[in-house]
This record gives C-alpha cells, sequence and structure tokens, in this order.
C-alpha cells in the first residue's frame, strides 16, 4: 500500500472477518515517516461494498464509529449504476467473488470497475485452469447455482476475458503438495485497470 495507494474499494466485502485488522496495520505503517521512501501518511481512505445489504448495516454500525475514513456500501458490483456509486480509488479488490459470478456477470462486475477511473485491479482467479471458463458450477454449495452460492474455476486470460498478463501476482493457496512453484494454486492477480481490454 505504498505506491501512491491513498483510496480502496473493497468491491466484495463480505462479513470483514480479517479486513478490519489489515486496514488498521496499514494505517500504522503509513504513520511511519520515510517508509518505502515516502512520507507519512493519513489513514488510508477504504469503501467497502457488498450485495448483502444485512452485512453492510452491521459494518456501518460496528465499525465505522471508531474508523471515520471507512464507509461501506449496499451495492452489486455488476448492476451498471456500481461506477458512479463509489466512484474511483487507487486500488480495487475483488477477492474470492468471481468463482461464483456467470460469464456475463464477471463481464459486468469487470467493466463496471473499469468504468470507475480506478488505477488498479486485483482479482483472486486460477490461471492454471486449462479448460474453457464455464458456467456450469463444480461445486454446489446447499444446491446453489453459480450467482447464488455455486463455485468453479476462472482463468481470467482465457476467453470471454482474455485478461493480459498481469503485472503482478500471488498464489494464495496452493492445491496441490508441490508448492506455489508449480502454479497450481488460486492466485490474487493485479492488472492496471485502464489497460485490460474489456469491450465497453
Amino acid at each position: 500500500m505504498s505506491q501512491g495507494i491513498d483510496s480502496f474499494l473493497d468491491a466484495a466485502c463480505g462479513s470483514m472477518e480479517w479486513m478490519p485488522v489489515t486496514l488498521e496495520v496499514i494505517d500504522s505503517l503509513r504513520k511511519v515517516d520515510g517508509l518505502a521512501n515516502r512520507r507519512a501518511s493519513p489513514p488510508l481512505n477504504y469503501t467497502g461494498t457488498d450485495i448483502v445489504g444485512s452485512l453492510i448495516e452491521r459494518h456501518v454500525k460496528t465499525l465505522r464509529p471508531g474508523h471515520p475514513q471507512w464507509r461501506f456500501i449496499h451495492a452489486d458490483m455488476t448492476d451498471p449504476g456500481y461506477p458512479e456509486l463509489v466512484g474511483a480509488h487507487d486500488l480495487v479488490m475483488a477477492r474470492d467473488v468471481f468463482f461464483h459470478l456467470s460469464s456475463d456477470k464477471v463481464l459486468a462486475a469487470l467493466r463496471n470497475l473499469k468504468r470507475t477511473g480506478s488505477r488498479w485491479l486485483l482479482v483472486t482467479h486460477t490461471p492454471h485452469h486449462t479448460k474453457e471458463n464455464s458456467d456450469v458450477p463444480t461445486s454446489k454449495p446447499h444446491g446453489m447455482e453459480l450467482n447464488e452460492g455455486g463455485v468453479r474455476g476462472l482463468n481470467l486470460h482465457n476467453a470471454p476475458y482474455n485478461l493480459p498478463k498481469s503485472e503482478w501476482d500471488f498464489t494464495e493457496h496452493d492445491f496441490t503438495d508441490r508448492g506455489a512453484r508449480h502454479g497450481r494454486g488460486k492466485r490474487i492477480s493485479l492488472w492496471r485497470l485502464d489497460t485490460l481490454p474489456i469491450p465497453p
């Protein structure tokens, strides 16, 4: 969070189990003058959005009072009005959400995130996934299909997304016992949003 990142959009903030501690650590580091060759900075402006209204209500009640620079918005990143609702940020993250969405919803989300005018995008996907991106879930918890809670593998480099090589990525979870060097894990990848070839 040191490379000119002063605002952060968490496009599917969910239950906020680990994010508050992460944001507090980031803010404590931002207070250190000279760290990463930058002057001490004010707290990071954080925006969390989620499709589940009850979660947003809870976050506004329990988290925002102690963190006025955090805001929470009940919103669906696939809706056309999303960009105007959230505005531009230095960094946008969509972690562990696209696996649950059909291709048309993923494309709508990518289009909307690009339309925000934000700079960087962090997304989890499975780039080892060589099969065609299918809208058939590989797992149906509680019998749910995609867009309801079903899950599938998703490679954003393949059609219909065709995203270019990422600027940076990190293996979050290794699906084998061989380690990240074999590229079999769920990765979080970073792209410049303005370079993504996403049709309008």
